[in-house]
């Protein structure tokens, strides 16, 4: 029974790759997203990536990683790492070049450091909402924006972010 569970999930991931290799339009998007982070009380620059596929062509649903540095100051000095599994939808405008996108991020953040009421060495979680807009720049790049917030281990982070994409 595992291994036909396994089979249907193998088929069904193959299935999803080909339709987007077939069809119109590029599968697989990455980007560079700089941006300050909040946590607590401290604050600092950021720079992250998105990377994903659309495993389905005829639906603007993206699953991917979503990875993310972070240096927080002042009074002391945190450093973040995330590693996170992601999806994110975006909703295509008819007539616009504009298109919202709505995401989320859960997964495991290395915290290093301490300040502004964090302490930590090691592996905790984060949970991100991802609301943000993209504008059409060209026939396969897009410029944007997020206002990711969340928790990252019990307390709350505001990361407001640019984004260059690129899809492949």
């Amino acid at each position: 029974m595992k291994s036909l569970k396994t089979l249907s999930l193998s088929l069904f991931l193959l299935a999803g790759l080909s339709n987007s290799a077939q069809a119109k339009g590029p599968a697989f998007s990455a980007s560079v997203n700089p941006g300050l982070s909040f946590l607590g009380s401290i604050v600092g620059p950021s720079v992250g990536s998105y990377v994903g596929i659309k495993p389905v062509h005829d639906l603007d649903l993206h699953i991917g990683g979503d990875f993310n540095l972070a240096f927080y100051f002042p009074g002391a000095f945190v450093m973040q790492l995330d590693i996170l599994p992601t999806a994110w939808y975006e909703f295509n405008l008819s007539k616009s070049n504009i298109r919202p996108v709505l995401g989320l991020s859960f997964g495991p953040t290395i915290l290093v450091g301490s300040g502004g009421g964090f302490t930590a060495t090691g592996v905790t979680y984060a949970l991100y909402f991802r609301p943000g807009f993209l504008v059409k720049t060209g026939s396969d790049t897009h410029i944007g924006g997020d206002l990711k917030f969340g928790i990252v281990g019990g307390g709350f982070t505001f990361r407001p972010q640019a984004n260059f994409v690129w899809e492949l």
